[in-house]
């Protein structure tokens, strides 16, 4: 945490890091291969800049000898959109995501066409 550190950010304060978010992207597949995340996301706390972001990279490099040359900062705007709390195991998704696609044909949703 930088506030344990010398790099302090302006703003911080302790928080909760939020659960995982999950994204998928599967062209050409007739319903959904669960097994095949394209993207995966943490919430950041408004108060972290790309800037910060880097220092966490790179400090983490540093302390772990780990490549983390994948982890993006990423920034978007998702609009209107269905979001459901899974609890239990990552092999389960499925089940929630059903529940989230029969809410959304009950409310006459779409899913969107959106690509990072």
């Amino acid at each position: 945490m930088s506030k344990k550190d010398a790099h302090q950010i302006e703003g911080y304060f302790d928080y909760v890091v939020p659960p995982l978010e999950g994204f998928w992207w599967q062209e050409g597949v007739v319903g959904v291969d669960y097994s095949n995340k394209e993207i995966s996301l943490i919430c950041l706390p408004a108060f972290v800049t790309k800037s910060d972001f880097d220092w966490a990279i790179s400090e983490a490099t540093k302390k772990k000898q780990t490549d983390f040359s994948k982890v993006e900062f990423l920034t978007y705007n998702q609009g209107l959109c269905v979001q459901y709390m899974h609890i239990g195991s990552y092999d389960s998704e499925s089940a929630t995501i059903e529940l989230m696609h029969s809410f959304m044909e009950q409310e006459d949703y779409k899913i969107s066409s959106f690509r990072m």
